[in-house]
């Protein structure tokens, strides 16, 4: 195996739907207004990190998260990389909707775990988002910085006992992520829940993905 690299994975900032409390998924709403001013606070505070960082924001393709990913990077005088592995799973039929019109379509169906058809299921969101992260790691020769979702960054701290939990606007955490040598899956371990998120960064829709 090679040497492990600290990966930085950050949620986007507020979308608008994030604000109405619609769930997103694979759907593409902007930012807000909140969520691009908060996004520029946040590249305020990951200032510290440009150093050790190669040049690069990793983004998923979504705008959300591609829009956060271009205001952190032109704050700090870096650059956007697209990694389409890193997209919001898909909600299927919930898309759009909010905890209110889901609960009166599918009673109990939320609390009890229980997802629409279309779902993408937490196996498959693992899968590729530890493959993507493995060649960001590759690719890295310090540090990386990763603008991704709430679905992506919950999905890999289910597999970590203690990290997990919901994951705010501009919220994520730390991994250490070990890529393979010999075609083997990376390792991707949580290292630290990142929490410093400017202040009025939105929470709003933190279990909505």
């Amino acid at each position: 195996m090679s040497t492990p690299r600290p990966v930085l994975l950050v949620r986007h900032g507020q979308s608008e739907w994030n604000a109405l409390g619609r769930w997103q998924g694979i759907a593409d709403p902007p930012l807000s207004d909140a969520g691009r001013s908060t996004a520029d606070e946040l590249a305020g505070s990951l200032a510290e990190l440009v150093p050790s960082i190669d040049g690069v924001v990793w983004s998923s393709p979504l705008q959300r998260a591609r829009d956060t990913a271009a205001i952190i990077a032109e704050r700090l005088g870096l650059r956007v990389a697209i990694e389409e592995r890193l997209a919001e799973r898909s909600v299927g039929e919930w898309m759009g909707l909010t905890n209110r019109e889901i609960d009166a379509r599918w009673p109990g169906h939320r609390q009890a775990g229980r997802w629409p058809d279309g779902f993408e299921p937490t196996t498959s969101v693992v899968a590729r988002a530890i493959a993507a992260l493995g060649d960001i790691a590759a690719a890295s020769s310090e540090r990386a910085l990763v603008v991704a979702h709430a679905g992506i960054i919950r999905s890999l701290l289910s597999l970590h006992p203690g990290h997990d939990g919901p994951v705010p606007n501009l919220g994520g955490c730390w991994f250490d992520v070990t890529p393979s040598s010999d075609g083997t899956s990376p390792v991707v371990t949580a290292t630290g829940r990142f929490a410093t998120a400017p202040a009025g960064a939105s929470d709003a829709g933190v279990q909505r993905l």
